[in-house]
């Protein structure tokens, strides 16, 4: 993806979102870094949003349309469309696009995909003739409908996410979020609307050609957004359910707005292997293009958090809270990219390189925050959830989650909720490091092994210790 056009606009654009010229010079840091990040998420995409006739929205969707109904179902496994996709041998995949509701509780068209086992007896079930549903929600992704996970070749999150699970034997449902993929606004982060997404789609695959191959009973396990988007679909089956919730995974969430007022006291315990020193490995590293890109600033994320409330109030000025350097970055990332673009984009960069004012963007944030994240996570809940949190998570604080937890116990005494605690994995780590963790609480919810759910009003904190402590801890997206 190349953005000449991109600058020249811009460029045409300078008095309105600039003080000084834009020259291609100046900010060549920032158009370097999203070229490379917007390559990169090109190369692991498998259809193009705006060309593949899939994405747009069809005229079976009207207003008298209703949640979850159906609106497309396709196979993509077998079909030409299958090369394309880097899915593992034996899993099967269907997308579909159905009837999901957004913030505002009107009804808009959303998409995701399904990918089922080899076969149904892999988890050994009483119902060994169907695949236990479990639907996937996804983190961070982008703002933009480009995206989709349904759009890329490894489903966005490959063997972190949706490939395990399937190979874990259940039948993975996975919305890609309204408005990543479907043409419709997306907002990020956004607690209820990423819940209806998750019900619904469960709804409507129970309306598609292979419904007789899915259990009734469903189970969601989430990761970052989508581990917030996991504890609001958890609350959300109290209020309104869809039949047949049993429970939810919620790893690493990041839910901001939590209005507990006690205590965050925490002990760390100490860690030791035991293990000798070991020699480390002497090889020089191999030359890779393009380079791995530097450690994640996270800045992006305050640019979807900007873009997403901009969408949302027209009354924000998205400029009024850029630096010019921000400003080109904002413009670039509206264009597409997604995740990578914006991690490239950023890369080397302060807060101060790319926003105005700390103050200003929490003024910001606090009103959209409170929009999209009603409850802080303090509602009551429809089935058993296991909180899975690093302490060193560096994209989701661990106050944050630890304040979401215990003001949820707090609040609702009655809830089956607890937390579990791991130490040095970051936050795309603690989905492979914890994987044993959740799968076993899975097993345990579609088996009803109740002696494994969390007990009412205990709110215990487990700390889950390593058996080594020289594992390897970042993940890098572009080398896969």
């Amino acid at each position: 993806m190349r953005v000449g056009g991109i600058i020249t606009a811009l460029l045409a654009l300078a008095p309105l979102v600039a003080s000084a010229p834009l020259t291609r010079r100046h900010y060549q840091e920032v158009i370097d870094g999203y070229e490379i990040g917007a390559d990169i998420w090109k190369r692991h995409t498998a259809v193009n949003v705006t060309a593949a006739e899939f994405y747009k929205t069809p005229a079976n969707f009207t207003k008298s349309s209703k949640p979850g109904d159906l609106l497309k179902f396709e196979q993509i496994s077998r079909a030409p469309l299958d090369l394309q996709y880097a899915i593992p041998p034996s899993l099967t995949l269907y997308r579909m696009m159905y009837v999901s509701v957004d913030i505002n509780n009107l009804t808009v068209p959303a998409t995701g995909f399904i990918l089922l086992p080899f076969t149904p007896a892999a988890k050994g079930l009483k119902n060994s003739s169907a695949y236990p549903t479990l639907v996937w929600t996804h983190g961070t992704a982008g703002v933009t409908r480009d995206c989709a996970p349904t759009l890329l070749r490894g489903l966005y999150y490959d063997f972190e996410g949706p490939f395990e699970f399937a190979l874990e034997g259940y039948a993975v449902v996975a919305p890609d979020y309204a408005g990543l993929g479907s043409d419709t606004r997306f907002d990020y982060v956004a607690g209820p609307p990423h819940a209806d997404d998750a019900s619904y789609s469960v709804v409507a695959a129970r309306k598609s050609p292979i419904a007789h191959l899915l259990t009734y009973e469903w189970a969601v396990i989430g990761h970052s957004e989508g581990g917030m988007a996991a504890w609001f679909t958890n609350e959300a089956e109290h209020v309104r359910p869809v039949g047949g919730f049993i429970g939810s995974v919620s790893v690493a969430p990041a839910l901001f707005t939590s209005a507990y007022n006690g205590s965050l006291d925490y002990t760390r315990p100490n860690v030791s292997d035991g293990i000798a020193p070991v020699v480390p490995a002497s090889d020089p590293p191999p030359n890779i293009d393009p380079p791995p890109a530097p450690l994640d600033t996270g800045l992006y994320y305050l640019m979807f958090s900007i873009q997403s409330a901009a969408r949302l109030n027209k009354s924000i000025i998205p400029e009024n809270y850029l630096t010019e350097k921000g400003k080109v970055a904002y413009h670039l990332l509206e264009q597409g990219g997604c995740y990578i673009a914006g991690q490239y984009t950023t890369s080397n960069m302060t807060f101060e390189d790319l926003f105005t004012s700390n103050d200003a963007i929490e003024a910001l944030r606090g009103p959209w925050l409170a929009r999209i994240q009603p409850g802080g996570g303090a509602r009551k809940l429809g089935g058993p959830m296991l909180v899975i949190q690093s302490i060193d998570d560096e994209a989701v604080s661990f106050p944050a989650v630890l304040s979401a937890f215990r003001g949820n116990c707090q609040a609702q005494p009655e809830n089956q909720i607890g937390l579990h605690l791991y130490s040095e994995l970051t936050h795309d780590g603690t989905m492979f490091g914890s994987k044993y963790d959740y799968v076993n609480f899975l097993d345990a919810l579609f088996n009803n092994h109740t002696a494994a759910f969390p007990v009412a009003g205990k709110c215990e904190e487990t700390f889950i210790p390593s058996g080594t402590t020289s594992f390897k801890t970042y993940f890098s997206y572009e080398l896969n």
